[in-house]
C-alpha cells in the first residue's frame, strides 16, 4: 500500500515543472534497482513474486497455496467472456470457485464474470473519466498547492484502478490494493 504513494508523487513532480528526462532516468533507475531487492524481501513476499512467475510461466506448484486467490480470480474473470454470464450464473460461479475477499481485493473478478469484458471496459472507463476530472480539476487550478492535490488525487486513483485490475487479471502479484469507490 505505501507503494500507492509514488505514483501520486510523481505525477506530482511531474506537475510541479520537473524536467521529463529526470523523471525518467530516476524510474529507469528503480526499474533496474527493483529486481536486485527480491533478496532483501520477507519471505511471504518472495512467495508472491515466486507464484506470479509461476503463473505466467504456467506452472501450477503454487495454485493451492500462495497463487490461489489469483488463480481463482483469473478463472472467474474469464469465466464471463465477452458479455457476462448472468447474475445468477455468476453468484453460482463465485461461490463454487471459493474466491477469497471477492467483495474487495477481487471484486473486479466479480465484475469481469459478472457482466464479461465489456464490464471491465465499463469500470475502467468511469475510472478514467474520474481520473480525467481530477486532471480537469489540476489545470483549472489557480493555485499550485490546489494543483498539485488534484494531479496527485488523479494519480493515485489511476495507480490503484491499474493495479488492482493487474492483479485480478494476473499480471502483478496479488497485494491487496482494493478497487477505488468499489470494493
Amino acid at each position: 500500500t505505501a507503494l500507492m504513494f509514488a505514483p501520486a508523487v510523481l505525477a506530482m513532480v511531474l506537475a510541479a515543472g520537473a524536467r521529463k528526462r529526470h523523471v525518467a532516468a530516476l524510474v529507469g533507475a528503480v526499474l533496474v534497482a527493483a529486481p536486485l531487492s527480491y533478496p532483501f524481501l520477507k519471505n511471504h513476499q518472495r512467495e508472491r513474486v515466486d507464484a506470479l512467475i509461476a503463473q505466467l510461466k504456467g506452472d501450477d506448484r503454487y495454485v493451492r497455496d500462495i497463487g490461489f486467490q489469483a488463480d481463482r480470480a483469473m478463472t472467474l474473470a474469464g469465466a464471463g467472456g465477452l458479455a457476462g454470464v448472468g447474475r445468477e450464473h455468476a453468484r453460482a460461479l463465485v461461490l463454487h470457485n471459493r474466491l477469497p475477499e471477492e467483495h474487495n481485493d477481487m471484486i473486479f473478478a466479480v465484475i469481469c464474470c459478472r457482466w464479461g469484458f465489456f464490464g471491465g471496459v465499463v469500470t475502467w472507463g468511469l475510472g478514467m473519466l474520474y481520473a480525467l476530472g481530477a486532471l480537469l480539476v489540476a489545470v483549472l487550478a489557480r493555485e499550485p498547492f490546489s494543483r498539485l492535490v488534484a494531479t496527485g488525487i488523479a494519480g493515485t486513483f489511476a495507480a490503484q484502478l491499474a493495479l488492482n485490475t493487474a492483479m485480478t487479471v494476473g499480471v502483478m502479484p496479488v497485494t491487496g490494493v482494493p478497487l477505488p469507490f468499489v470494493s
